[in-house]
């Protein structure tokens, strides 16, 4: 059943005017809303009971790419069916109570035969494992999470390890089909040496006859040239010429090698001419004061400044003075915006944003 025509029913029911049940119904959302965001129970009788829980921060990781997320904490509204002995007054004062009273005992006997019910800036009622369960809208879950709604989830690095942070797995990994390992066939020694072909030894003769070419004719290693005897005594003689000039040479004593100095080039030394230098008092940059405009937060104003949002709670130390709450500022606000060199600010450096995140956490947790 849609808005629209749970206002219709209501109407018909009540015999009422479509318009005044708009506007009753748009009250009590409103009414209830309001109380869940400022952290009150809200309970309606015969009904059930509206209230808030705080979701702690936790690490998600996705599946698929092995990422991890810093998520920081959320308020989540829970809704607990029940027989509640009265109603809360800030519903009671949206409407007259047998207004209220009617409205949700048409939700229930509408959910118990299994059909939705939605109400707009407030969300939708329907049967599971037959109890009542609820599912807020994007309005109320928006309102309850306002203290939140400048906190963003964080990329970690591999080193970082949180202890005694709930890890949640997310996505979904796509099916892998198990392929059969392909297995090479086994071969035996046996089959090897069955299969291998034996190279066939070439004699002497056949090994020339095979790389000559066809022009060169095979040598006759049989016949050997033979020197002429009339040529024996003039080689001998040859030899014995060489042999007489080899000692000669060996022995003529040898003449060192003339060094001639180069001449070492004149270096001239050149006095030079100390010129001192006059000291001056170095000037300290005075710090950056800023006024806060209309709109703007100290997460806006940090990323301006140091390039991430998390750097905030550095900026609220600086002025801790001027600021009761960090997550209400007032515009007009001047605020000195402290030097990167005081605390560890560096947008570049996961482990820099986790720290500062985990320090604005904690400093939250006193409002």
């Amino acid at each position: 059943m849609t808005h629209q025509q749970f206002i219709s029913e209501i109407a018909q029911r009540l015999n009422t005017d479509s318009s005044e049940v708009a506007e009753s119904l748009s009250k009590i959302a409103n009414a209830i809303t309001e109380k869940l965001a400022e952290g009150t129970r809200v309970s309606v009788q015969n009904f059930g009971v509206f209230e808030i829980q705080k979701k702690p921060e936790h690490i998600s990781v996705n599946k698929q790419t092995g990422e991890r997320y810093l998520v920081p904490p959320t308020l989540v509204v829970a809704f607990s069916p029940g027989s509640e002995s009265a109603t809360s007054p800030a519903i009671v004062d949206a409407s007259n109570e047998s207004f209220v009273t009617s409205l949700f005992s048409i939700v229930a006997e509408w959910v118990e035969n299994e059909k939705s019910v939605e109400i707009d800036d407030l969300g939708a009622f329907y049967l599971h494992e037959k109890a009542i369960h609820f599912t807020p809208a994007d309005s109320l879950k928006e309102a309850v999470n306002k203290p939140f709604a400048h906190f963003e989830s964080v990329l970690l690095d591999e080193e970082v390890v949180f202890e005694g942070v709930e890890i949640e797995e997310v996505g979904e990994v796509e099916e892998i089909i198990e392929v059969d390992e392909v297995k090479e066939p086994e071969i035996t020694v046996e089959e090897i040496e069955a299969a291998s072909t034996e190279i066939p030894v070439l004699e002497a003769d056949s090994y020339r006859e095979v790389f000559r070419s066809d022009k060169t004719v095979a040598a006759k290693p049989d016949k050997r040239a033979k020197i002429p005897p009339i040529l024996i005594p003039i080689l001998g003689g040859v030899a014995i010429a060489l042999a007489s000039l080899f000692f000669f040479v060996q022995r003529q004593p040898r003449k060192q090698p003339i060094i001639i100095a180069e001449k070492q080039p004149v270096i001239e030394y050149i006095r030079e001419e100390i010129v001192p230098i006059e000291k001056h008092e170095l000037e300290r940059n005075e710090p950056e004061v800023v006024v806060l405009s209309g709109g703007k937060t100290l997460r806006i104003l940090a990323e301006e400044k140091f390039g991430n949002r998390e750097f905030w709670v550095y900026i609220y130390l600086k002025n801790k003075s001027k600021i009761k709450n960090p997550n209400v500022v007032s515009a007009g606000t001047e605020l000195i915006i402290p030097d990167v060199s005081e605390y560890d600010i560096n947008a570049t450096n996961p482990q820099s944003i986790t720290i500062a995140k985990a320090l604005g956490d904690d400093e939250l947790k006193r409002f």
